[in-house]
């Protein structure tokens, strides 16, 4: 079974994009959390398995989107993981900041549930760390 985080302090953005996970793969197990800072936490100290996809929105509350996403680059227990950053606002060179800090994809926060799921048939399909 796959395993998706979702770090999100918008509870129809979170609603959306796990409706869309589960549209793509009915039997993935999403965990949402919704602060940065305990997300981190959760995912060092609590996880037994490494999540196949990690969703961090940037524009959370408490810590930083830039600030969990350099962290999350660097844990070794999550090199298997395929991180994708949500965003607001995404001009071109945002995109390569992202990338280069760890983020595997970055995007600009879909607003309907058709972009979600166009946004995550991508990322599986692309995603190289993918495991079926």
């Amino acid at each position: 079974m796959r395993t998706a985080v979702i770090i999100d302090d918008n509870i129809d953005e979170v609603e959306l994009l796990e409706q869309a996970l589960k549209e793509a793969d009915p039997l993935i197990d999403c965990i949402c959390l919704v602060f940065p800072d305990e997300a981190l936490f959760v995912i060092e100290n609590e996880f037994k398995i490494c999540p196949e996809f990690i969703f961090l929105n940037t524009e959370v509350k408490r810590k930083s989107g830039m600030a969990c996403l350099l962290r999350l680059g660097v844990l070794p227990t999550l090199r298997k993981s395929t991180i994708v950053i949500l965003t607001k606002v995404l001009p071109p060179p945002l995109v390569e900041v992202y990338q280069n800090l760890g983020a595997d994809f970055a995007f600009q926060t879909p607003t309907s549930k058709s972009q979600y799921k166009d946004l995550i048939f991508e990322v599986m399909q692309k995603s190289s760390r993918n495991v079926a």
